[in-house]
C-alpha cells in the first residue's frame, strides 16, 4: 500500500523492531530528538526514547513526513507502480526485477516524478519539492541541534522519519547513494 502521508497502524512486528532500535540506541547521548508528525513515526520515536536513560523532548515536524503520494495514498503499491512500469514497457513480477530495470534507465527523481505525473489529483509531491523540504528540514535540525553548542562540541540528534524520505535526506548529504537503496522499517542510519 502506498503510505506516504497516510497513517497506517503499527504492527506487532514493528513494535518488536521499535524495541530493538530503542535497545540499540540506548547508550547514544541524544541532545535533541525530532520525528515526523505522522503517527507511525511518532510512535517509533517515542518507543526509542522510552528506552533511553535521559531522553530529550521530542519535536514533531511535518517537514519530516514521507513523500506525499497524493491521490495514490492507500492504493495498492503494485497498482501504482504497475502503471509506471507499463509506461516503460515493463511488467510487474514477484522479484521486482522490473523495478531494478527502471532504476537503471531513470534517475530516482525521474522515477518519483513519473509516479507524481500519474496522479490525476495533482497532489503528489515532485522530487524537487521533496528535496527542498529535505534541505529545509536538515538545515533546521542542524541549527536547533547546535544552537547552544560550544566549538568542538559533538551534538547527536535523533531524527525519525520514513524510508523514502530518509533516503532523500541521506542522498542530500551523500549524493553517491544509488537510487536502488531501500531502507527497511526501523533501520538506523548514522551520519
Amino acid at each position: 500500500v502506498m503510505q506516504g502521508w497516510s497513517n497506517s497502524p503499527i504492527t506487532a512486528r514493528v513494535e518488536q523492531q521499535i524495541a530493538a532500535a530503542g535497545a540499540a540506541l540506548q547508550a547514544v547521548p541524544f541532545h535533541v530528538a525530532f520525528s515526523s508528525d505522522l503517527e507511525r513515526t511518532r510512535l517509533t520515536a517515542e518507543g526509542i526514547l522510552a528506552a533511553h536513560p535521559s531522553p530529550p523532548s521530542l519535536a514533531l515536524r511535518e517537514d519530516l513526513r514521507e513523500w506525499n503520494f497524493g491521490g495514490h495514498e492507500e492504493l495498492p503499491s503494485a497498482q501504482v507502480w504497475g502503471r509506471m512500469l507499463a509506461q516503460h514497457g515493463l511488467e510487474v513480477d514477484r522479484e521486482l526485477t522490473a523495478m531494478r530495470v527502471l532504476a537503471q534507465r531513470m534517475t530516482w527523481s525521474e522515477i518519483f516524478d513519473g509516479i507524481a505525473d500519474l496522479d490525476e489529483t495533482g497532489q503528489s509531491e515532485k522530487a524537487a519539492e521533496t528535496v527542498v523540504r529535505a534541505d529545509r528540514a536538515l538545515a533546521d535540525v542542524i541549527r536547533i541541534a547546535t544552537a547552544d553548542a560550544e566549538p568542538g562540541d559533538e551534538r547527536v540528534a535523533l531524527v525519525v522519519s520514513h524510508g523514502g524520505f530518509i533516503t532523500t535526506l541521506l542522498r542530500q548529504m551523500t549524493p553517491e547513494m544509488t537510487p536502488t537503496t531501500i531502507l527497511p522499517n526501523c533501520s538506523i542510519s548514522t551520519v
